[in-house]
């Protein structure tokens, strides 16, 4: 498995129609929608050329979702565009929709997984239980649309996260703590001209482009 895989983010970066804003937790599929963003990643881990044949019982394997969370996250991902299923095929298979698309973003995939790339430890401890693992999967996609090829990092507000994502202010920082405490990104602070703090935060994936940090692209990087 490769350090890092494409997602095609053209929707999620859309100003005038941010995809992750239609997902909610008020819905009747609130938890199918968790289960959704989990298995987008792990097609994505397991494609080549923009496609997956990963089996029902590998997908169960890798996130520890139950057969019917996996068919439910699938049909969602059919419905929203971000997949189409290959009828042709005996096996399953999908083809990630506009993967040869620009923009794109660098999505981490070896360093999520366990011993021999079985399971995605990380993602095994969501429950799809709460609105806050929904949340912070929305900003991790929004993180990985956001980064900067440059600094390393997606450089947002608050405001620009629930512009894109549609996450109430109030509920933005236990978002952040939840992707914090997996350690699916780090927070780091950053002089910014504009904040009236002086300093804004910056987000940085794990396992994608380690050596490019603050000690090797510079500690006073000013985003707008």
């Amino acid at each position: 498995m490769e350090k890092w895989v494409k997602m095609p983010t053209g929707r999620i970066g859309d100003q005038g129609n941010p995809f992750l804003k239609k997902f909610i937790w008020q819905k009747q599929n609130k938890a199918d929608q968790v289960a959704m963003l989990i298995i987008y990643l792990v097609l994505l881990h397991h494609s080549e050329n923009g496609v997956s044949s990963i089996s029902y019982m590998g997908l169960q394997g890798i996130t520890g979702l139950s057969r019917a969370k996996i068919s439910a996250g699938i049909k969602l991902l059919v419905e929203n565009d971000m997949i189409e299923k290959d009828k042709s095929s005996q096996k399953n298979s999908y083809k990630i929709k506009s993967y040869d698309d620009v923009p794109w973003g660098k999505t981490p995939a070896r360093g999520l997984y366990g011993k021999e790339d079985k399971t995605v430890n990380l993602l095994n401890k969501f429950t799809l239980r709460n609105k806050n693992e929904l949340n912070a999967l929305k900003l991790y996609y929004l993180v990985i649309a956001m980064r900067d090829s440059q600094s390393n990092c997606a450089n947002m507000s608050y405001e620009t996260i629930t512009k894109y994502t549609g996450i109430i202010r109030n509920n933005i920082k236990s978002a952040i703590s939840l992707l914090i405490n997996l350690g699916l990104i780090q927070l780091e602070s950053a002089w910014n001209q504009k904040s009236d703090y002086g300093v804004a935060n910056q987000y940085r994936l794990t396992h994608v482009d380690t050596g490019k940090h603050r000690g090797t692209v510079g500690k006073n990087l000013i985003f707008n």
